[in-house]
């Protein structure tokens, strides 16, 4: 699947990660919802085969979509269903990060919600559930003041970021932190952040806690575990939880320090350490009521999750302090001063030099993410381009043991 394999946990198919096997209670109980329907053709990777009556997973014919429906909800484990040109396919595990555009074809969560992946890396950009790491055709929304903002907002699940400051980037605000919480969990709380102190560079600066408790706190390598989360503080590769994980911080290759969450009943978190800033991945299921956030509101429509849209539905700005979760934990350290003091004008590409542009152009990907690059290069021309040989990612990799996790062979990104 991509993902490590966490002592204690089960294998997970490919292609997505699974609840581990202790049964927990979850306080909503969601009604059967109406088909969630994609056009999209979620085929190979992106789900996991499940046969229908009178095929071998290799599809059967139906000559309605109703007929194809009927004959999901019929077979045991079938959770969504692919239909088009007259053929009918049963599946179950669509991660929509890994679908292709429909064309005729269209896919429907019948029994359970797909699997997304969102991702929130450099000053910083943010990939949405949609937009199916841009290959939606939509590139990430940027916001570059400091704050906190909702990444994920819903009555079941809550995820905010901190926003701030860095020396690497003064003037535009990078991920400095996370903060988890809401009834699918429990009201259990997670928060990940950089804490310092200030001139502490890269893992010896961050620190997590779990309902107030400090964990992965014991040394590197070091691992964390109850009947609700299984942590990981240990080198990682960023490519096998993101493409985009890597972005400004990550350099090309390699393991590098990171922290690796999931909380039942599976949201998975991946944050990957730079200097005094943090990019980080967030993995779960579309939930049963209403989400919304800079993660976007997973209805897989890209378009509808771009910056005016988020903005006239009133999640693009920074939180209000009454709902703040870094406000409301008073064990987590406030922001030190460089992160919420700004230095300097908010770059642009208008203001960005031939000579860096130049650069940009050679060093970034095409499409939809190229902007992203590019801003990131303007606002540190030096170490900002993504892809580059990143000094700050090479400056605090550490060859250390595995402390239990392993990760398997197949490279995945999404």
């Amino acid at each position: 699947s991509g993902y490590p394999t966490v002592s204690g946990l089960p294998p997970r198919p490919s292609p997505g990660p699974t609840v581990p096997a202790t049964t927990f209670t979850v306080t909503t109980t969601p009604k059967p919802a109406p088909p969630m329907v994609c056009d999209l053709n979620c085929y190979g990777v992106a789900s996991t085969p499940v046969p229908l009556p009178g095929g071998n997973g290799n599809g059967v014919p139906a000559d309605t979509i109703e007929a194809c429906r009927s004959m999901c909800y019929a077979t045991d484990g079938c959770e969504a269903i692919i239909y088009g040109k007259g053929m009918c396919w049963g599946k179950k595990d669509i991660r929509t990060s890994k679908c292709a555009d429909g064309d005729g074809y269209v896919t429907e969560m019948l029994r359970e919600n797909p699997w997304g992946t969102c991702s929130v890396v450099g000053d910083p950009h943010t990939t949405t559930f949609d937009a199916r790491g841009g290959a939606a055709g939509v590139g990430p929304s940027t916001e570059t003041e400091e704050g906190t903002y909702w990444i994920v907002k819903s009555a079941e699940l809550q995820i905010q970021g901190f926003f701030g400051y860095s020396p690497r980037f003064p003037a535009a605000a990078s991920l400095i932190g996370v903060a988890v919480t809401g009834a699918l969990i429990q009201n259990h709380e997670l928060y990940y952040m950089y804490v310092g102190p200030e001139g502490t560079l890269g893992q010896d600066g961050f620190a997590a806690w779990w309902d107030s408790t400090p964990i992965l706190n014991n040394g590197f390598p070091d691992t964390y575990e109850d009947q609700f989360i299984e942590a990981i503080y240990s080198n990682l590769d960023p490519s096998d939880f993101s493409n985009k994980a890597r972005s400004t911080i990550g350099g090309t290759s390699g393991d590098l320090p990171s922290y690796y969450f999931i909380i039942a009943p599976g949201i998975h978190l991946y944050a990957l350490m730079g200097q005094t800033t943090m990019n980080t991945v967030v993995t779960m299921r579309k939930l049963h009521v209403e989400m919304d956030g800079w993660c976007g509101n997973f209805d897989c429509d890209a378009p509808n999750d771009t910056l005016p849209f988020l903005i006239k539905r009133g999640v693009a700005a920074p939180v209000e302090d009454s709902v703040n979760l870094f406000k409301k934990a008073s064990f987590v350290p406030a922001p030190l001063g460089f992160m919420v003091t700004k230095q300097g004008h908010t770059p642009s590409l208008a203001d960005c030099s031939e000579e860096t542009l130049a650069k940009a152009k050679r060093s970034c990907p095409s499409g939809p993410q190229q902007d992203a690059c590019k801003m990131d290069c303007c606002a540190n021309p030096e170490h900002g381009c993504w892809g580059s040989d990143d000094i700050a990612a090479a400056a605090i990799t550490q060859a250390a043991p595995s402390p239990g996790p392993t990760l398997p062979a197949t490279t995945v990104t999404v």
